[in-house]
């Protein structure tokens, strides 16, 4: 790529939150990411072992899926990235 920057929207933003970060990530990042059309956001919680999949539905931010390692479920998937399910052993407990 060298000198050339990539230019455009990203289709998906992933935030890792921490208890410092909190509402910098849930707020205002959020908002940011609603401005410039991030078609998902995903929020991943790493004390709870937890994980919000955000998706834009007419600009603003709608909950799709969410999941917690504790939880009934064992995966999340995307609606940005057709069939993308991720595993949440993968991202909290990797071998």
């Amino acid at each position: 790529m060298g000198d050339k920057a990539i230019m455009g929207v990203p289709d998906l933003m992933v935030e890792i939150v921490s208890p410092s970060t909190l509402g910098r990530d849930t707020v205002r990042k959020k908002a940011i990411y609603e401005r410039f059309g991030v078609k998902g956001f995903w929020l991943v919680y790493p004390d709870m072992k937890c994980v919000e999949v955000l998706t834009l539905r007419n600009g603003r931010y709608q909950l799709h899926d969410e999941g917690c390692l504790e939880g009934e479920k064992d995966s999340v998937s995307s609606k940005v990235i057709k069939g993308f399910r991720l595993g949440l052993r993968e991202v909290f407990e990797p071998s």
